[in-house]
């Protein structure tokens, strides 16, 4: 899969008291590999109470790379930041078996949000 994306992952750091305290965030790694997919935002499913969305946005990233849920993705060209919302998926070549990527279901941070 081509990765033609470079990104930047971040995790938040907390304290280590009973109340945890958000202490800002420490880079994990830098200049990643990494293909970012925005779901097209016009695809929806008709409930009884309105539209809902079903697809999430996507990043995909190359294997062996420390990511977690919360941490953020970075896009190092627009700055354009990716909150990881759901554990990320290592995923196999079915030929070899062998780590082909990771798949990181993401959702885009706003400005003054978490």
């Amino acid at each position: 899969m081509p990765l033609p994306h470079r990104v930047t992952i971040k995790r938040p750091k907390w304290s280590d008291t009973r109340h945890e305290q958000y202490r800002g965030e420490e880079t994990v790694a830098t200049n990643v590999k990494a293909l970012i997919s925005p779901a097209d935002r016009s695809v929806r499913a008709l409930e009884n109470w309105g539209g809902v969305e079903l697809l999430r946005d996507t990043v995909f990233l190359e294997p062996g790379i420390d990511v977690r849920r919360g941490d953020v993705i970075i896009d190092n060209a627009s700055g354009d930041r990716w909150r990881v919302i759901e554990p990320p998926k290592v995923l196999q070549n079915p030929i070899t078996w062998e780590d082909d990527h990771i798949e990181c279901t993401v959702e885009k941070e706003v400005i003054g949000q978490w």
